[in-house]
């Protein structure tokens, strides 16, 4: 496997597992390495392999079963509705803790989800400093309906917490009610 990847950061990595998959050099059904061996393998962090392992999930690429490892997705696997974000978006550090949530929420496989939303950390708003645009809350919310769509029967309840800028969150809450509403 470490031949496969042979790079060391979530971009790197992500993308010659992505262009395997593709290529058919890893078929649908194979067992990726855990992140801990994989992470040895390439002297790099688990953290780094977690990334690049939430990053295909997200879109559609592999399939985390929990204790069972992280697999390649069938040929036949639900493609995301919203694809993956601009390179821009999708590479935002401000993004990456959300996106490394992702398998364990997956893997913990909820009956139900509960979603805080907040959009103070929108740019436009001073609290919240991590800079992100409505295309990012409705990322989000996408990828936890997805989750909520394989484990839960879609159920999902969200609250709205905060945001300060009054137009910013108004369009915030509209990509987000949308995607709900899509699920």
């Amino acid at each position: 496997m470490a031949e496969v990847v042979a790079e060391n950061s979530a971009e790197g990595a992500r993308g010659r597992l992505r262009a395997a998959i593709r290529s058919g050099v890893l078929k649908p059904g194979e067992r990726l390495p855990s992140t801990r061996s994989l992470a040895s393998q390439l002297s790099t962090s688990r953290g780094t392999i977690d990334l690049a392992y939430g990053v295909l999930a997200s879109e559609g690429h592999v399939v985390g079963r929990g204790a069972a490892g992280t697999v390649v997705a069938s040929h036949g696997a639900a493609v995301p509705r919203i694809h993956a974000m601009t390179s821009a978006q999708s590479d935002a550090a401000s993004v990456a803790p959300f996106r490394m949530g992702l398998p364990a929420l997956d893997a913990f496989r909820p009956q139900l989800i509960f979603v805080s939303a907040g959009f103070d950390a929108h740019f436009a708003d001073e609290m919240g400093g991590l800079r992100w645009t409505e295309t990012d809350y409705a990322w989000i919310t996408s990828r936890i309906a997805e989750v909520a769509a394989g484990h839960c029967g879609g159920r999902i309840v969200s609250t709205l917490e905060g945001g300060y800028s009054l137009p910013h969150l108004a369009r915030s809450v509209a990509a987000h009610v949308r995607e709900l509403a899509g699920a």
